[in-house]
């Protein structure tokens, strides 16, 4: 798997200050959509998302403009989730979506690699991700080969788009960085038996 692999990966030294790494948070990760993910079953967990609460709830405002039918599935995706986690007694689940603050079920956090260019299958196609990066970096460049596209990415950017149809690549960079990945995974969606979007458009009943 290219995205845990080491070749990726900036080598250690001294202009990286974040140890290279990718880590994936969701409070429903596994096929069925009801377990939370093994990042989130340790005695830091709460912590963990008390952490991540500002920049989800950043990202999960800007999906609301950007695609307000996947925020509001969102929205009702974990309401029905959350009624199930009691009603089952899923481990940990409750707890865990007390605290989740984004409309995305998915996190990647991504520090100090390079992404080949690559389809992101396990997004659902419908529905947006939204990449943001933060660090003390220069030259970040995202392209999209399928668009042809190229896009500056330095520290503060916020992209969206659907990572199941355009491919896409991140360059190496000269510096430290840590990458943002939110994204929906349709097995919590099917688990919570809520559809989870349409296609983005101008015309939607949603839009503000």
């Amino acid at each position: 798997n290219w995205r845990t692999h080491q070749k990726w990966f900036k080598q250690d030294s001294e202009n990286v200050g974040s140890a290279p790494g990718c880590i994936n948070i969701s409070p429903a990760w596994f096929q069925q959509g009801h377990k939370v993910s093994a990042s989130l079953k340790g005695p830091s967990s709460e912590n963990i998302l008390k952490g991540i609460a500002r920049p989800a709830a950043i990202a999960s405002t800007a999906l609301r403009v950007m695609h307000p039918e996947q925020y509001f599935a969102g929205l009702q995706a974990f309401s029905k989730l959350g009624h199930k986690a009691v009603s089952k007694e899923l481990p940990q689940m409750p707890e865990t979506l007390e605290f989740w603050a984004s409309v995305f079920n998915t996190l990647s956090i991504i520090s100090n690699r390079e992404t080949p260019n690559h389809q992101d299958h396990l997004s659902v196609a419908e529905c947006f991700d939204v990449l943001t990066t933060v660090g003390n970096y220069s030259n970040g460049r995202m392209t999209m080969s399928s668009l042809q596209l190229e896009f500056k990415y330095n520290s503060g950017c916020m992209i969206a788009f659907s990572g199941r149809i355009v491919r896409h690549a991140v360059n190496d960079v000269e510096g430290d960085w840590i990458a943002w990945a939110w994204y929906t995974r349709d097995s919590v969606h099917i688990y919570a038996r809520v559809p989870s979007c349409g296609w983005a458009s101008v015309h939607s009943p949603y839009s503000v």
